[in-house]
């Protein structure tokens, strides 16, 4: 029951730490989590709840952090930033393995040097999740951000390689240098290799499970869920780096991502969303158990008196120091592969170094300050603390793990040293992002709209490819239009009476045009009586309220996922046994579309005037996309209505940021909304039709 309870604590904790940080956005999120977790271990439950199995960490959280955080990586920046990455990620990396360890035990000889170098590989991994809410308001020059970010990603894999060789030695009291150095060798390249296959078996099994028409969202994004887990563990059995499995897994899932983007739509929507969710939850709540364990760790310190309190901090500040001085003069020294990462192959990087090279700049940044920011910007965060979180509670002979209390201490203050740092420093050096409007004022409606389509058209452009672009054309061309109208005339609130004034206005123009279709006999009885009652049913539909609304897309969501689980045999044969002999009938029920929407189009640009354009143009815009669907199969309207939809879900991100940003007050971020909320009601009158 305790165990329930706790879960139930960690989530409200992480709802609060989201609610807090909204209001108190100075104070970066990783801190506000670790005070509400000290604020948790207060709450009387038994404090035995608290002790997780350690494996579970490397199982349960930091092998979906890599994972997500390969998947998301861009590759072309990974590639073209290829040289600084490894610089950073395995030059600096086991330079501080190294250099680490011996420090750590000449400052307390108590610790072996095994568990020194284990507490060295700890501390080695960036964390750009914690980086970024940090500067989210700050302008990093150049490639910096993309450098931490993959940096971040291989430095995890390589430290946390070189943890689990070190945390092998403590385990078995055994060390062989030619040993250890094969072990790491196959752990790495065994990790990759098996990763990116299975990996790929992975995205394979998705693909093949749509080719058989199973392609509900929830299986296929469960499947996605289970896969960093079914590797991770897979990888460990046959003694590989996990980790470095998670990191090629989620290469691959990232490139086939951009392949698989326009014809699973949906599912990548719903996939997006689950692991953001994840993710997020899975660092908060790391740094959660940071502060609700911390009380417990500092106790049993006091209770041992091998170390004072102090005497750890003083240890974790000079840690911390010398971490940051060697990444200092790594960067420093090796400066102009940085700032033009280009210029030479990464062979050539140390034949530079040894020559010498002139100094450069870059954005007016001296070499010195480059350094300092990449330095500072170096924090450590969730693979740190998750990874000392991992250490086992007792050796393989039954001992206990030597000091593991003060690891994790130490472990904890120099996360804390490089977000404090971080927060006051890079602030003082760098320059505050540029917003488009001067932030002392609140950007007005017809302004911060302009803008928010802007940026909506932006975002979608990022999202094209090949397969996609005549769907993303389609939504940016109508994101123009708005964007148009906005230019043109001052936007106001839609007068919702008047639009359902011009709505019975083009039913009936429509109508009219059908009947005439019917007496000049373009269009058979039959063609005249099935459209008559589709007229109906859609007008019929446009009198629900939002509710039934609602629920009418339930049960029409409900019949195509019964027809997606038939046969495409049986599919074929149900429908060709009911058009064979209907063709016409159809064909007529198209030209009757198309006609009779082009004649309400024109109708409606004839009464269009100043006061009631807005209005006009929103019915319009209705009856273009009527007339489209008479042309085109389900699919492509499918398609194109997805990406309508995803254009709205875009926009409501954006006013979110506008507002966190204090770029609009509450009343504009209403009246967008409004806006937004107006259009996906369209949406859904016309995803019905």
């Amino acid at each position: 029951m305790d165990s329930l309870v706790l879960f139930i604590l960690m989530v409200a904790g992480v709802l609060l730490s989201a609610i807090v940080s909204k209001y108190i956005p100075q104070i970066p999120l990783a801190l506000i989590q670790i005070m509400i977790g000290l604020l948790l271990a207060i709450v009387p439950i038994e404090q035995t709840t608290i002790h997780f199995e350690p494996e579970l960490f490397m199982i349960g959280i930091i092998a979906p952090l890599v994972f997500y955080e390969g998947q998301n990586i861009s590759r072309k920046e990974l590639w073209k930033l290829r040289g600084p990455i490894l610089l950073l990620a395995f030059g600096l990396v086991l330079l501080l393995v190294v250099a680490g360890g011996f420090l750590i035990h000449w400052l307390i000889p108590d610790l072996p040097l095994p568990v020194s170098f284990a507490l060295s590989a700890i501390v080695s991994p960036t964390d750009t999740v914690a980086l970024k809410s940090i500067v989210k308001n700050i302008k990093l020059p150049d490639n910096i951000m993309a450098v931490l970010e993959g940096e971040s990603l291989i430095n995890d894999a390589a430290g946390l390689v070189s943890f689990k060789v070190a945390l092998g030695v403590v385990m078995t009291g055994y060390f062989s240098v030619k040993e250890a150095s094969f072990e790491f060798l196959i752990a790495a390249f065994g990790g990759i290799i098996f990763g990116g296959i299975v990996g790929f078996l992975f995205v394979k099994l998705r693909l093949q499970l749509r080719k058989m028409r199973l392609e509900q969202t929830e299986l296929l994004v469960l499947i996605q869920l289970i896969t960093p887990f079914t590797i991770f563990i897979a990888a460990e059995r046959l003694e590989f780096s996990g980790v470095l499995a998670m990191v090629a897994a989620g290469v691959v899932h990232g490139v086939e991502h951009d392949h698989l983007q326009a014809t699973t739509t949906k599912i990548q929507m719903v996939s997006n969303n689950v692991w953001g969710t994840v993710v997020y939850f899975l660092n908060s709540l790391v740094f959660l158990l940071l502060g609700a364990t911390l009380p417990s760790v500092v106790a049993k310190i006091w209770s041992k008196e091998n170390f004072l309190v102090e005497e750890l901090l003083g240890l974790a500040l000079i840690i911390s120091l010398f971490l940051m001085a060697v990444r200092f003069i790594w960067v420093y020294l090796l400066h102009e592969h940085f700032v033009e990462p280009n210029a030479m192959k990464f062979e050539d990087y140390f034949k530079s170094f040894v020559l010498g090279a002139e100094k450069k700049q870059v954005d007016q940044i001296s070499r010195g300050k480059y350094a300092l920011i990449t330095t500072l910007a170096g924090v450590h965060g969730t693979i740190s603390l998750a990874t000392a979180l991992s250490i086992p509670l007792v050796l393989t002979n039954g001992q206990a793990f030597p000091l593991r209390n003060e690891l994790l201490f130490i472990t904890a203050m120099i996360i804390l040293i490089s977000i404090v740092s971080a927060t006051i420093f890079l602030p003082l050096i760098l320059p505050k992002e540029e917003l488009p409007e001067v932030s002392t004022n609140f950007l007005d409606f017809k302004t911060a709209y302009a803008l928010l389509l802007k940026q909506t058209s932006q975002q979608l452009e990022a999202k094209r490819t090949t397969s996609n672009q005549y769907y993303i054309n389609q939504t940016i061309v109508e994101l123009t239009r708005k964007l148009a109208d906005t230019e043109e005339v001052s936007l106001r609130e839609m007068d919702k009476k008047q639009v359902k004034q011009l709505l019975n206005y083009a039913n009936t123009i429509q109508s009219k045009t059908i009947d005439d279709l019917y007496k000049n006999n373009v269009i058979s009885k039959q063609t005249h009586e099935l459209f008559a009652a589709f007229s109906a049913a859609s007008k019929q539909f446009e009198e629900k309220n939002f509710i039934k609304k609602i629920f009418f897309r339930l049960k029409f969501s409900l019949l195509r996922n019964r027809l997606n689980h038939m046969e495409e045999k049986e599919i074929k044969e149900h429908f060709n046994s009911r058009f064979k002999n209907n063709q016409l009938i159809m064909d007529e029920f198209k030209l009757a579309q198309k006609i009779s929407a082009e004649a309400t189009i024109q109708a409606l640009q004839n009464q269009m005037n100043t006061a009631n354009r807005k209005e006009t143009l929103r019915v319009i815009q209705r009856y273009n996309r009527f007339m489209k669907q008479s042309q085109d199969d389900l699919e492509e309207v499918e398609e194109s209505n997805y990406y309508a939809r995803l254009a709205l879900q875009i926009q409501r991100e954006i006013v979110q940021r506008m507002m966190d940003e204090k770029m609009i007050d509450y009343p504009v971020a209403n009246q967008i909304g409004e806006q937004i909320g107006y259009d996906e009601l369209s949406e859904l009158a016309l995803g019905t039709e």
